[in-house]
């Protein structure tokens, strides 16, 4: 990406000083890692917690790329951490991926008594995820989480860890963006 870039801007820029300066932007930017990333990252995250006896089970599905020219062992290490950054619960899972191909590893934690998330009280955790290969860190992703109790009835309403929300508002796609929020009279 970098070297076409180089090409790119020395079409552009005639003038040695500017394309020296350009250039130099360019190189604080790959080493703050605007434009590399990682050969090994993850893509997709997913997860939905199940209350167990007083202890969530949170099954963790982690979608991970590999960019590299071969074959490559990666291990995972996932965190679930609270807001005053204890580690609440923890699990690794490791595999293989092919080159150029992605792979779905599987971690599962259990959490005791957590703190549930309403809309007076937002309290969250983040999933903390490290990505290793040899042993050493590639990649690193936080992703923010509430544990919390939805049911949406058709006649009783919304009820978030068993307390009743009237929902106010709607969701107003921009279907219709050049005629506002109303529905056009030739539909």
């Amino acid at each position: 990406i970098l070297h076409t870039l180089h090409q790119n801007i020395r079409s552009c820029f005639r003038s040695r000083n500017m394309l020296r300066d350009r250039i130099s932007v360019f190189r604080k930017a790959r080493e703050k890692s605007i434009f590399c990333l990682p050969k090994i990252r993850p893509t997709y995250c997913l997860f939905q917690a199940d209350l167990q006896d007083n202890s969530w089970e949170v099954p963790t599905e982690l979608t991970l790329r590999n960019d590299l020219i071969n074959t490559t062992r990666v291990s995972v290490k996932c965190e679930i951490v609270d807001n005053e950054g204890k580690v609440v619960s923890s699990s690794k899972c490791s595999g293989t991926i092919l080159d150029k191909e992605k792979k779905i590893l599987k971690c599962k934690f259990n959490v005791e008594n957590p703190k549930l998330w309403s809309p007076e009280t937002p309290y969250q955790y983040v999933m903390r995820t490290k990505i290793y290969v040899d042993k050493k860190e590639v990649d690193s992703v936080d992703t923010k989480f509430g544990f919390r109790f939805v049911e949406l009835d058709a006649s009783k309403g919304l009820f978030i860890n068993n307390k009743y929300y009237k929902i106010k508002g709607l969701c107003g796609h921009a279907d219709f963006g050049l005629t506002g929020k109303a529905v056009p009279d030739n539909i």
